[in-house]
């Protein structure tokens, strides 16, 4: 496996359980998988206690299922929050949510479009989500527009980035 390669999530529909390739893993990929799970949890009716079970062996890095093989017994009698949280705990490198975090508060809109640069701080916003490292909406849209265009800002409302024209205030 070549080092520079990225696990990503693959997921054929919402009623089939996704896939985590082979890779290296990151917040953004565990994100994907973690969604493709829910999706698949509720298009399934999957019970809470049986969630881990359903999933965990979409997860094809090899060190990956050996890890769980290893740890089956504890693992499968989880809930799937605490999965995940595990999941992160040992497969992202530490301090990963403070590395995405620091990124966030210290990008800048630059040449980029407003609406560009805006999702893409709320994107990096949601990975945290759940986290002490995750910004609230309020302070999320206070950087952005501190950050970006001073007369425009962004709301983030049921997952949507709307751009707002402070002149009209």
């Amino acid at each position: 496996m070549s080092a520079s390669k990225t696990a990503h999530s693959e997921q054929s529909s919402a009623s089939k359980p996704p896939f985590l390739t082979a890779g290296e893993v990151t917040p953004e990929a565990l994100w994907s998988w973690e969604m493709g799970c829910t999706q698949f949890f509720i298009h399934k009716d999957v019970p809470e206690e049986e969630m881990v079970k359903k999933v965990a062996w979409g997860m094809q890095d090899p060190h990956i299922q050996d890890w769980y093989i290893t740890n089956q017994e504890e693992i499968d009698v989880m809930m799937f929050k605490e999965y995940m949280a595990e999941v992160c705990s040992v497969w992202l490198p530490i301090g990963w949510a403070d590395t995405v975090r620091r990124k966030m508060l210290a990008s800048r809109q630059g040449q980029r479009a407003f609406s560009e640069w805006a999702i893409d701080v709320q994107s990096q916003n949601t990975l945290l989500r759940g986290m002490a490292s995750h910004l609230p909406e309020k302070i999320s849209s206070r950087k952005t527009y501190a950050n970006g265009l001073k007369r425009s800002a962004f709301l983030m409302k049921n997952g949507c980035v709307t751009l707002q024209d402070r002149r009209k205030q």
